[in-house]
């Protein structure tokens, strides 16, 4: 099997759950008897009426998103109809992000403002 990438790996968000009729927990369950699929993490709390998780695909061509979406998205389910959506990068996750791409910048300039002095000058 080949190394799964951070690129081929998605967090999906699956809402629509009203505990106690249908939990977290169950939908997490069903979704990782789901062919093509692989489920890296999940965070979920049974008494919310969402789950998010990281899934990677395992066939060609196809995301995780829509191997789940072509499942579960507004399926009635125990009385509740389903949601999937790919999930917003976690806050953290993307303050993280936006931290080193703004060193990254700085750098990218400090590198051009060193360059650019080094020239002989007329």
């Amino acid at each position: 099997m080949e190394m799964i990438t951070e690129a081929k790996m998605e967090r999906i968000y699956v809402g629509g759950l009203n505990p106690p009729h249908l939990t977290p927990s169950e939908v997490v369950k069903y979704i990782k008897k789901i062919d093509g699929i692989e489920i890296m993490s999940v965070d979920m709390n049974d008494n919310k009426t969402f789950v998010h998780f990281d899934a990677c695909s395992l066939k060609e061509g196809e995301t995780a998103y829509e191997i789940v979406a072509k499942t579960y998205n507004k399926r009635k389910w125990k009385g509740c109809r389903l949601v999937v959506q790919v999930a917003k990068i976690p806050f953290l996750k993307r303050l993280e992000h936006e931290r080193q791409e703004k060193i990254d910048r700085e750098a990218e300039l400090n590198n051009t403002t060193t360059s650019s002095s080094a020239l002989p000058r007329h």
